[in-house]
């Protein structure tokens, strides 16, 4: 299965719409996904106790065996925040490291998407998560898709423009095979 992953909590973001996106395509190809939007998990899982791992939030608990532990493979759409990706989904990355640390990410593979409102597509974000998710012993599949001047390739019901859409079809393709 693959879990795609909608990095930011910012309602109605085009991250999700993008999500989206790759949602479709997925559906298309028959292939087994779910759809994770970290604007759809409540706060209090990121409460105080998040560090305790004796205590790890029976939500967060049903996140994991819903989304994260039957994921083979990530596709995970990150936002350019601030140069950078979410401050958010570190601390949903946190939170999952204290409940069966390995059987999050061990051996898991990912795709990587950056959006942003301006030329460089998240690139550094990108290249920040990379970073971070390869220490965590996950495998990041080499085909980045930046997806830059997010308003001008995506229309505000959720459609590509027709480029865009090739490349992420194309991204999938090669993910699936990987």
């Amino acid at each position: 299965m693959i879990t795609i992953i909608s990095g930011t909590n910012r309602p109605n973001s085009k991250t999700r719409q993008i999500a989206n996106v790759y949602a479709v395509i997925l559906e298309a190809a028959k292939v087994d996904y779910k759809l994770l939007s970290l604007e759809d998990i409540p706060l209090e899982v990121f409460g105080i106790n998040m560090y305790d791992s004796e205590n790890v939030s029976p939500k967060l608990k049903e996140i994991q065996e819903e989304y994260i532990f039957p994921a083979e493979k990530w596709i995970l759409i990150t936002p350019e925040y601030n140069g950078s990706f979410p401050g958010v989904f570190k601390l949903f990355i946190d939170a999952i490291s204290m409940n069966e640390y390995p059987r999050n990410f061990k051996q898991k593979k990912v795709a990587l998407v950056g959006v942003s409102a301006g030329k460089a597509g998240n690139l550094m974000g990108m290249s920040a998560i990379c970073d971070f998710v390869n220490y965590l012993g996950m495998t990041v599949f080499p085909t980045k898709i930046p997806l830059s001047s997010i308003s001008e390739i995506l229309s505000d019901d959720g459609i590509l423009n027709e480029e865009s859409f090739i490349a992420v079809k194309n991204q999938i393709s090669a993910f699936i095979q990987f």
